[in-house]
This record gives structure tokens, sequence and C-alpha cells, in this order.
């Protein structure tokens, strides 16, 4: 399990240097953010401000306004997340495949990733997450990002398998 926080802590610190080098570099265009990531110091401290606001929850599923959205990006995981050269990476989920209407998705999940609590997270969490995002009660920029799932069910304890109204590719927002 060390091994696994070393690299969830790496994985942190480099996305904290890409975040800092587009920030830095936004203006000049791929090329120029390729150069400063590939040279960032990965011990060094990133401070972001986000000017006339700051951060009024943790939740990422109900951040208040979407400049908090770079900073939950860093400290959550999704099923998939975006590399830098903006390819979808496994994250949670370390495999999925799909129906060849691309409209039922299977994703399999990474094993003995935990909770800080110790506890460990399972399809049962991810799914709960899924129907929180969708649910009319809970007020979420991200609903969005996935408002064509349809169901969300957990299959055994590393399995999730979402319909969709519509067929879709996952972007990083799974």
């Amino acid at each position: 399990m060390n091994e696994f926080k070393g690299r969830v802590a790496a994985t942190t610190v480099a996305a904290l240097c890409i975040a800092a080098s587009v920030l830095a570099t936004a203006s000049a265009g791929p090329a120029a953010v390729t150069a400063a990531a590939a040279s960032c110091d990965q011990h060094g401290t990133l401070t972001y401000g986000i000017a006339g606001a700051g951060i009024s929850a943790l939740d990422p599923n109900t951040i208040s306004f979407s400049g908090q959205e770079p900073l939950q990006t860093l400290l959550y995981n999704g099923l998939t997340k975006y590399a830098p050269d903006g390819t979808v990476q496994p994250d949670l989920a370390t495999k999925w495949k799909s129906s060849k209407d691309m409209k039922t998705w299977t994703f399999t999940l990474r094993q003995g990733v935990e909770y800080a609590s110790g506890r460990p997270f399972t399809a049962a969490d991810a799914v709960a997450n899924i129907k929180r995002v969708l649910s009319p009660k809970v007020a979420s920029q991200a609903r969005g990002n996935i408002a064509t799932v349809t169901s969300a069910k957990a299959v055994g304890k590393y399995e999730v398998v979402l319909k969709l109204t519509l067929p879709r590719s996952p972007g990083a927002s799974a």
C-alpha cells in the first residue's frame, strides 16, 4: 500500500507541476506548456490564488464556481483522467470497454485504493457518487458532464456498468 501512496504523491506533484506550467504559459501554446512541464522541479510548491473568491467546500460535486475545478481535479480522482497530451488515461478505473453501440460502458476499478480512513474504495462507492451527481437534489456542476448516464450498477466489488442514452466515449469526466 505504501508503494501506491507513493505513486499517488508523485502523481499529485507531477499534476501540480503541469498545472503550474499551464497557468504560466497558457497563452504560449502547447509546445511551451510541454517544455515548461518537462523542466518543472517535482519537489516545488504551487500556490494557486483565486481572485475574489475562496474555496467554500471541498466536495468536488458541489463546488460553487468553476475557478475551483482545477483544484478539485488535483485533490480527487475520477474513473479516468486526461494525460498532458489530451488522451484519456486510467485513474480509478484500470480499463474500460463499451458495447458496440457505445451506450453501455464497463469499467474495471483499481484494487487496493483506500479512503483516508483506510476503508477500501469499491464499485458501490463509484455508483453512489455517480447517482449523487445525477440527483436533482444535489447542486452539482458535474451533472452536465454525465447527463447521458441513465443507470449505474456495481457488478461485484470492482466493476461498474454505466448505461447511456446516447453513444459516447468516456472522457476524463467519467
